[in-house]
C-alpha cells in the first residue's frame, strides 16, 4: 500500500456532523467508512455563484472512478472486502452507481456518484438503489463488448 506525500494544499477534508451523526453512518463497518472517505477524497469541490453566496458543488460527480486495484493499493483491500463495502455504501445511500464498467477490460471502468440519499435512510422517502445486475455474457464470446472480432 503506497503513502502518498501531503502537499498541504488541499489537504483537509470536509464532513458535516449531521453526516458522522447519522444512523446509517454508525451502521458501516470500518472497511466503508475507510472507503468513503477515500470517495470523498476523489470529489472535485467547485464554488458556484456570487462570491460570499456561493454554493460547494461536486464537479465530477457521476465520474468518479474507484477501480479494485485502487482499493487495493491505496486501502489494502481485497476484491471480496471492496465489493462488500461498495454494496454497504450504495445500500445505505452515501454512493450511486452511475456506471457499470467491464469488469477486466482496460479502460472501461466504473464511475460513481457521491449521493445524499443516506439523508432518508429508514423513511418511506429513501431511494433504494441497489447495485446494478451485470448481465453481461461472461468470457471472451464473438458479441462480447470486450471482444471486436
Amino acid at each position: 500500500m503506497k503513502k502518498k506525500k501531503s502537499s498541504g494544499k488541499n489537504d483537509n477534508l470536509f464532513i458535516s456532523k449531521s453526516l458522522l451523526m447519522s444512523d446509517p453512518f454508525k451502521k458501516l463497518p470500518k472497511a466503508a467508512i475507510n472507503l468513503y472517505f477515500a470517495f470523498l477524497m476523489k470529489r472535485q469541490m467547485q464554488a458556484v455563484g456570487k462570491p460570499g453566496h456561493e454554493k460547494w458543488v461536486i464537479k465530477n460527480n457521476g465520474d468518479i472512478v474507484f477501480t479494485y486495484s485502487m482499493g487495493f493499493d491505496e486501502l489494502g483491500m481485497y476484491s471480496p472486502s471492496f465489493r462488500r463495502a461498495i454494496d454497504h455504501l450504495v445500500n445505505y445511500g452515501f454512493i450511486d452507481i452511475n456506471y457499470h464498467g467491464s469488469g477486466g477490460v482496460k479502460g472501461d471502468c466504473s464511475k460513481y456518484a457521491i449521493s445524499n440519499r443516506w439523508r432518508q435512510y429508514g423513511s418511506e422517502q429513501f431511494d433504494q438503489k441497489p447495485r446494478p445486475k451485470d448481465l453481461r455474457p461472461i468470457g471472451y464470446r464473438r458479441n462480447n463488448k470486450a471482444n471486436p472480432k
